[in-house]
């Protein structure tokens, strides 16, 4: 997608460098930015790396269950056994902070690795729930009124759509950001907001997200927000139309010391935004990354994969390829389509033709 690239390059040419708090790594980013995709021409998947349609898939349906943990009893619902780890890092997180374990085993040291590492073994052989609290489509399904009485917003939300009159109102929203339980979350809902407009036949899709991972996390973002706009249109009987993402906090993540050091040195960062900025064609980017690999720290063994500056100019490398990929979804109520055994059961992605190429070091997500 162009309108992604779009998006990179202002992060990088125009971004602010900041230490996030809360993952204890380097950032830099902008404070806001927005595109709109057709829907009716093309399935927003991007094409300059590859993502996997069912590691997105498999958690849209998991927010829409209204789960609240990556294991459950049930071992074929669980998003562990379904092979999606975005969440481990997370519950192991909110694991030590619910045991007061934090400050004993703080992020970015080996006995944090060596712990999560046996937690992670723990939540594959089922003796680990991964419980996150009431996060995203827990609100979404279980959230409660002021008389504590439990509030389906999913339900009500179709409900309204497939109503003649209703479907028209602007109230037709899913919203995961309960205030009163943030601190109860191993992580508050970063796209918080996805509101349902219905233009005569049309219905159009503007989702808001506060907290945007640039290189990891919009690309599936994109995705799994498409999907879930075709999947309500279809179950209400109208045709997916507009998809805006608003975004919030955007950033890509630098990593963490001695490797951001370079990020604290304002002659160092003009002299990259000097030479990102003079970039005039694709290969330019990869001459970029390899002089800001020259004068970067080497990143230790256990931080490998938390700067995600070279694999940002990589991407960038790349020429966005024509939209060929089309969603394809089964003929399936939306309700029973959540409890599908497998994506496969519920959609497919077909004619997706992205670059390939090699990411190394993978990227880590900042937990």
């Amino acid at each position: 997608m162009r309108e992604f690239h779009n998006l990179l390059r202002r992060v990088v040419s125009k971004g602010d460098v900041v230490n996030d708090p809360r993952t204890k790594v380097s950032t830099i980013g902008i404070s806001g930015h927005q595109y709109t995709v057709d829907l009716r021409k093309r399935f927003p998947i991007h094409t300059t790396k590859r993502i996997y349609p069912k590691f997105g898939t498999e958690e849209l349906m998991w927010k829409l269950r209204g789960e609240d943990s990556i294991g459950t009893d049930s071992s074929e619902k669980s998003l562990v056994q379904r092979g999606v780890h975005y969440w481990n890092q997370n519950a192991f997180q909110k694991y030590l902070d619910d045991n007061g374990l934090a400050e004993k085993i703080p992020k970015h040291t080996q006995e944090w690795e060596d712990e999560f590492a046996s937690y992670e073994m723990r939540l594959k052989n089922g003796d680990e729930k991964g419980f996150l609290g009431p996060v995203y489509g827990y609100n979404w399904r279980h959230g409660r009124d002021r008389d504590g009485k439990e509030v389906d917003q999913l339900a009500n939300l179709l409900r309204n759509l497939k109503d003649p009159v209703r479907r028209y109102g602007r109230y037709n929203i899913l919203d995961a950001w309960d205030a009163p339980n943030i601190s109860h979350m191993a992580l508050g809902p970063c796209p918080f907001w996805h509101q349902f407009i219905v233009k005569g036949e049309f219905l159009d899709l503007h989702a808001a997200q506060r907290s945007c991972d640039s290189y990891l996390g919009i690309a599936y973002n994109d995705l799994t927000d498409a999907i879930l706009a075709q999947m309500v249109a279809a179950e209400v009987g109208l045709t997916p139309r507009f998809y805006t993402h608003t975004f919030m906090d955007t950033h890509v993540y630098t990593g963490v010391p001695p490797r951001s050091d370079f990020w604290d040195d304002r002659r160092a960062v003009e002299e990259f935004k000097g030479r990102f900025e003079n970039v005039r064609d694709k290969d330019g980017f990869l001459q970029v990354r390899d002089w800001y690999l020259g004068e970067v720290s080497p990143e230790s063994e256990i931080d490998l994969g938390k700067d995600h500056m070279p694999h940002v100019l990589t991407q960038l490398s790349y020429e966005p390829k024509q939209p060929s990929a089309r969603l394809v979804l089964k003929d399936l109520p939306l309700m029973e389509a959540i409890q599908a055994p497998s994506y496969r059961d519920v959609l497919s992605v077909r004619g997706y033709k992205p670059h390939e190429w090699e990411e190394s070091p993978k990227a880590k997500m900042a937990a």
